[in-house]
């Protein structure tokens, strides 16, 4: 699961993805599977670190934009 996340409190994108990642595992996923999360943000504060931190499978990642002309 994959959470790309613009302008958002960090207890929203926690709650968030938390209620995802338990959404999936009651209908989707088999015994022998995990769900592992991703969220992507502009900028991670160290408030979203701390809090997803406590969260099994969940990881934080930064993403960046660039742009060129195409020739």
């Amino acid at each position: 699961m994959i959470e790309l996340k613009r302008d958002k409190s960090e207890r929203d994108i926690v709650g968030q993805i938390s209620e995802y990642l338990g959404w999936v595992e009651k209908n989707l996923v088999k015994p022998e599977q995990n769900v592992v999360g991703i969220i992507c943000v502009w900028e991670a504060t160290e408030r979203l670190r701390l809090a997803a931190s406590r969260l099994h499978g969940v990881e934080v990642f930064e993403y960046g934009l660039f742009f060129t002309r195409a020739s």
